[in-house]
């Protein structure tokens, strides 16, 4: 006998009446629970009304035989992966490969030993729990994968091919920094410091996916996200814009041992070049002179303030409230106008556009 796993849920569908009940009788007195059918209907409207984890399924009945149910079974994306077992009188080969066609998973022929189809049903719930629970990893690190790479980056490593870099243009960086982290850290314990930032930057995380935008890295306490990478749209500069608003409102809630704690953002638009670097730890960089232009803006913002450079207000006017700050010098860039960015823009009333 396979070694006995949990109970299973089984739809045992045969239109003799004798068949179900042994075949009841056996695998309940198992544990499993079992749903005896007399019909290939029946069946069919058993497994719509509840999914089984496996159907015991005879071939020759009136009505719809066993392949038809199997067939429909197999066409239904709720019970596309439920695994059958034929039971059948026929011992000709080409009933079997029949069997095989329409999606079964085994064939035990009539008159059957009652130990033999209990062992094969519970082989069959195990691997198909096991197949269940690989289905669910490789879902979780998919997931993963979505959330540190482009769709299309993410999509080429998943078909085993190694991305290509290229050029993003155009794109909506922001880089967000916390104020006075180097003596913030030095005075406290690495422990608080490590916290803080698994808290905020959890946070950060949440906030990103939620605005449609992707977080590129973290680097100590430098965050970089970016806007346009998939499609260069109104809505992704916006999200950008709306992640950076709801980042300054998420930190007023912060302390670090009784001391508040304050950021500064920048964002800048421009052209980069991206792609996946490093071989046994693999990551997606950007590179180019617009990803140390927004780190320039961001150096030069204030506490809590969002510092937008001249490309960066000029997307945003009109959706946004942007405040000009006016002409500032920064090294390697000349002289350059910036704005902050305050909200969005207030919507006219419905009176006012009358």
């Amino acid at each position: 006998m396979v070694e006995r796993g949990p109970p299973g849920d089984i739809l045992v569908v045969d239109d003799t009446p004798t068949n179900l009940r042994v075949l009841a009788e056996v695998l309940g007195g198992r544990g499993h629970r079992v749903r005896p059918v007399l019909s290939g209907e029946g069946a069919l409207r058993a497994a719509a009304a509840e999914v089984p984890e496996l159907v015991l399924l005879d071939v020759q009945m009136g009505g719809i035989d066993g392949y038809e149910v199997c067939r429909r079974l197999k066409s239904d994306p709720r019970t596309v992966d439920v695994p059958v077992i034929f039971l059948s009188a026929r011992h000709a080969v080409s009933g079997k490969v029949a069997a095989f066609d329409v999606g079964g998973v085994d064939y035990i022929t009539k008159p059957f030993d009652l130990d033999e189809v209990v062992a094969r049903v519970e082989l069959q719930l195990q691997l198909h729990r096991l197949q269940g629970a690989l289905a669910a990893e490789r879902a979780k690190s998919d997931a993963l994968l979505d959330r540190m790479l482009p769709p299309q980056v993410a999509e080429e490593l998943r078909q085993g091919r190694r991305p290509a870099g290229q050029c993003y243009e155009t794109v909506t960086i922001l880089v967000c920094d916390i104020v006075g982290f180097t003596e913030l850290a030095g005075s406290r314990t690495p422990r608080a410091v490590f916290e803080l930032l698994d808290r905020l930057y959890s946070e950060f995380d949440a906030l990103t996916a939620a605005h449609g935008v992707f977080k590129v890295e973290t680097v100590g306490d430098s965050y970089v996200a970016v806007g346009g990478l998939a499609e260069r749209t109104e809505a992704e500069v916006d999200g950008i814009a709306e992640l950076a608003l709801a980042m300054i409102e998420t930190v007023q809630g912060f302390e670090i041992e009784g001391s508040t704690l304050a950021i500064r953002i920048g964002v800048h638009c421009g052209d980069v070049v991206g792609g996946v670097v490093g071989a046994d730890l693999p990551r997606f960089c950007l590179f180019g002179a617009a990803m140390a232009m927004a780190a320039k803006i961001e150096a030069s913002s204030l506490a809590m303030k969002i510092h937008l450079s001249d490309v960066a207000a000029r997307r945003l006017a009109g959706r946004f409230e942007v405040q000009p700050r006016g002409a500032m010098s920064l090294p390697g860039a000349g002289v350059i106008q910036t704005a902050f960015l305050r909200g969005r823009a207030a919507q006219p009333s419905a009176s006012a556009k009358g």
